[in-house]
């Protein structure tokens, strides 16, 4: 039986970057069910980094990381929220929340959107808010980044490791994992994503009520109806519920060899490097 402080179950985003943190402060095991990290949820990211997303708990931990990105992990986008007629007051709420907590963000009217974002419908459409801020995230380097800093930092990676059960005995968690393997961790972090449940449920734990849907998300350039204003990028993201592949080959892992996006993230943690991990 092996055994380690901390067990990860999932070895997508969030759990490589817990593996990554915590490997400086004891022996981490990073268990993932696929045959690689990030092939469900953080390989299908919509990959924005927009201050102004999401509830005031979440635009404060995303002001709070801006500086934690290397400069390569981000790449100028933009956002607006738009509104047509009718909507004036959301439009006018939504800017007074952002504003009051910080938000860099600004109204545009109509013809500055449109300017914008040449497809836009005009017919109605009474303006927008505007964060020039907002980044895309290569969620691909971001990610190989923090496996190569957990790694750095001692950790081991499990792939094609399925938690079959988890029984905690005072002392610690015994785990049973595909292959017939067995862990004994001190903590044990359920970092499964849509998939938690399931984990919660094999640790003897209540569900949350958490549902994994397959989505599949297409980032296509389209053309501007008319000449388009220099220089600008027309994008169109379409999000349709569907079962989907795993992603493209070019912005995933193959055989452990890293793409070039990968190589051109910020350097590793400030430890030793570890000698060589099976599995990984």
């Amino acid at each position: 039986m092996r055994t380690v402080e901390f067990v990860i179950v999932g070895a997508g985003i969030a759990g490589a970057t817990l593996a990554a943190r915590l490997a400086a402060h004891g022996s981490v095991l990073l268990l993932e069910r696929e045959a690689q990290p990030g092939q469900h949820s953080t390989g299908r990211s919509a990959a924005m980094f927009m201050e102004s997303y999401g509830p005031p708990q979440a635009r404060a931990l995303t002001r709070a990381s801006r500086a934690a990105y290397a400069p390569a992990v981000l790449a100028p986008r933009g956002v607006l929220y738009v509104a047509w007629r009718g909507q004036q007051a959301l439009l006018d709420a939504q800017l007074a929340v952002l504003q009051a907590t910080g938000n860099p963000v600004q109204r545009i009217d109509a013809a500055a959107a449109l300017a914008a974002v040449p497809v836009l419908q005009p017919a109605g459409l009474i303006g927008a808010i505007a964060e020039p801020g907002a980044m895309d995230i290569d969620v691909h380097a971001l990610h190989q980044q923090a496996l190569r800093d957990a790694r750095a930092c001692g950790a081991t990676l499990w792939t094609d490791a399925e938690l079959e059960l988890a029984r905690h005995d005072g002392g610690g968690w015994t785990l049973a994992v595909t292959g017939g393997r067995r862990v004994h961790a001190r903590v044990l972090v359920d970092a499964a994503g849509a998939w938690a449940d399931t984990v919660a449920e094999r640790a003897g734990l209540a569900p949350l009520g958490l549902q994994p849907h397959r989505r599949q998300a297409s980032a296509t350039p389209v053309s501007c109806w008319g000449p388009p204003p220099t220089p600008t990028r027309c994008r169109r993201t379409t999000w349709w519920p569907r079962r989907s592949t795993s992603p493209p080959p070019s912005r995933a892992s193959r055989n452990g060899r890293r793409s070039p996006s990968a190589a051109r993230a910020a350097p590793g943690p400030d430890c030793a490097p570890s000698r060589p991990m099976a599995n990984w």
